[in-house]
């Protein structure tokens, strides 16, 4: 995101959402890098999609066990009991700005173990709130208690917020920070300080660590809930399909970790139907008038070819924040063909690709943007910043510049690419998102030990007169550097 950022080892290499929550220091850099009753025995969505279509196999899903048949243990009694509900209180109020009282409580009820997972369940099930989703995966995952899987899964669409950080927190109370850093998502410890992630990442976390079993949380990692109302189904419906993935396993699994049935038992709601959609003129995709919006938008993307290492992302879907690998159902790199991508491509709602451009007779090869379904338009980077200002007073942008299937300064009059420039572009998905990207810089080298903890350098002016250059930047992995940002119709579903 804008503003002031620091970088910080990532754990699984997390990225942050928005920055300054609270005036403790953000956990991750300044970019992008984002679950109501449970009833009626019924089946969940696992979908496939995209392209316009989607499609629902249906798959059955006991219903979750109520207060009357749930075998629970016998409840804790007397001064136990009132202990427990004192701390799940302040775990309800939970406020990142005072880790002191939440991280007491969550240590208290770790103490206490098995006798509070019940009431910890319960309440994970009502919460909604950000705070308390964090605080209780941080508790769960603390306590370790396989009981705890189901809500946990129960709880992963309810995760899907609007856009947070992960945060570094500071602790002064030596005997509670060393609990906090034992059972934060860090494996690094730094000062005083602790990790305290996002309510996605605590409550996954809290499944890999009980379970040991893993999906493709790491994809979902910085999608937020925010853009056009289709845009929010597409998030709920990949989040929906995480939560679907997990319960699959744990019916078939639960045996290996609880001898009560009463916690084999998990029911999803059911995923709304999408939305309708507003049709998207061909001619003039964006939209224009008082009601426009564009948001704060994500910055220090980096999206880059397969490497070797274990952690990059070469796949983006504008319409979502979703990342990914190169997929192995597409082999070999090298030996992909463009057609086999692009039906990848489509099938996953992806639009972007990191690759390798080399310009026909030149030796040199730059890190640049493939467009995958997307139409785009090369437009003046000063646009950037003013798009929505001018989209609200009506000033539509000139679309003579469209970009074909590279994603890359072009110079019109000698018809050459040039990747070494700074470059923006007007873009519409294949599922009608609109906004405005801009290539920003090159990562080609990975960041050194002292980057971590220093300030992101703002970026430096464009030069008068003459193309502005990619500035060179150091990354978790090696790709192109992009910010982008939505352009939504206040007053119409697009």
């Amino acid at each position: 995101m804008m503003g002031k950022s620091l970088i910080h080892e990532p754990a699984d290499a997390f990225r942050s959402g928005r920055e300054g929550e609270a005036p403790a220091e953000p956990r991750g850099k300044a970019r992008q890098e984002p679950r109501p009753p449970r009833h009626r025995t019924g089946s969940a969505g696992l979908c496939m999609r995209r392209g316009g279509l989607v499609v629902l196999i249906a798959i059955a899903i006991p219903a979750v066990a109520t207060a009357q048949d749930r075998k629970e243990p016998a409840p804790a009694s007397g001064p136990a009991a009132e202990e427990i509900q004192q701390a799940i209180v302040a775990l309800r109020n939970t406020d990142i700005r005072n880790p002191k009282e939440w991280g007491t409580a969550a240590r208290r009820l770790t103490q206490i173990g098995r006798p509070a997972v019940p009431a910890l369940i319960e309440e994970l099930d009502r919460t909604t709130a950000d705070g308390p989703l964090r605080s209780l995966g941080f508790t769960l995952r603390a306590i370790g208690d396989p009981r705890a899987v189901p809500a946990l899964i129960r709880a992963i669409p309810r995760t899907l917020l609007a856009p947070a950080s992960d945060f570094g927190l500071r602790m002064d109370d030596p005997g509670l920070r060393a609990f906090l850093r034992k059972h934060d998502l860090d494996e690094t410890d730094r000062g005083e300080g602790f990790s305290f992630g996002r309510a996605y990442r605590e409550v996954t976390g809290a499944l890999h660590a009980i379970t040991g079993q893993r999906f493709n949380e790491d994809e979902l990692n910085f999608i937020h809930l925010s853009g056009t109302p289709k845009q929010r189904w597409i998030q709920r419906w990949l989040y929906h399909g995480l939560a679907t993935r997990w319960a699959v396993w744990w019916k078939k699994n639960w045996k290996k970790f609880t001898d009560d049935p009463a916690y084999s038992k998990i029911s999803l709601p059911p995923l709304p139907d999408a939305p309708p959609v507003a049709a998207v003129s061909a001619e003039q995709p964006f939209p224009t008038g008082p009601k426009v919006k564009d948001d704060d938008g994500w910055a220090n993307v980096i999206i880059g070819p397969p490497q070797a290492q274990e952690y990059y992302r070469t796949f983006k879907d504008l319409d979502t924040g979703r990342e990914t690998k190169w997929s192995g159902e597409l082999g070999d790199p090298a030996k992909a063909r463009g057609d086999q991508v692009a039906e990848f491509a489509a099938k996953e709602g992806l639009d972007l690709r990191g690759i390798e451009y080399r310009a026909p007779g030149s030796d040199r090869s730059y890190y640049a943007l493939q467009a995958l379904g997307l139409r785009a338009w090369q437009v003046d980077n000063s646009l950037y910043d003013r798009i929505g200002n001018d989209l609200r007073a009506e000033k539509v942008p000139q679309l003579d510049r469209p970009a074909g299937e590279l994603l890359m300064d072009f110079d019109p009059a000698t018809k050459t690419y040039h990747p070494e420039n700074k470059a923006t572009f007007l873009f519409v998905t294949r599922e009608g998102t609109t906004g405005i990207l801009q290539l920003t810089g090159l990562a080609t080298e990975l960041h050194r030990p002292d980057d971590f903890g220093q300030p992101i350098a703002p970026d430096p002016p464009d030069p008068p007169g003459r193309a502005a250059p990619l500035k060179p930047t150091r990354g978790f992995f090696r790709g192109v550097q992009i910010q982008y940002k939505y352009i939504v119709d206040g007053g119409v579903e697009r």
